[in-house]
């Protein structure tokens, strides 16, 4: 339960391993709709949590990630124009 308590602020649906009660079309019913907000700060934590855990065991530094992220997003800044 530690566990579950540690992802309380995060929607419950983001996590299919932490609980089987529900079933797909339950996840869609009103109560289990979550805002844009909250779904955005939960992959956001997640995207983070990742970063940190990867710069803490040293798969690389965190310049390299920043660089990395200046790269991709040119990429997409790219890509953007050429649907324009």
């Amino acid at each position: 339960m530690k566990k579950r308590a540690m992802l309380n602020s995060i929607p419950a649906f983001l996590y299919p391993n932490t609980y089987s009660e529900n079933t797909v079309p339950q996840l869609f019913e009103s109560k289990n709709v979550v805002e844009f907000k909250e779904l955005l700060l939960a992959n956001t934590i997640q995207i983070d949590t990742m970063y940190q855990l990867l710069i803490q065991k040293e798969y690389f530094t965190e310049a390299e990630f920043l660089e990395k992220i200046k790269q991709v997003q040119a990429d997409y800044g790219r890509v953007k124009e050429k649907a324009n």
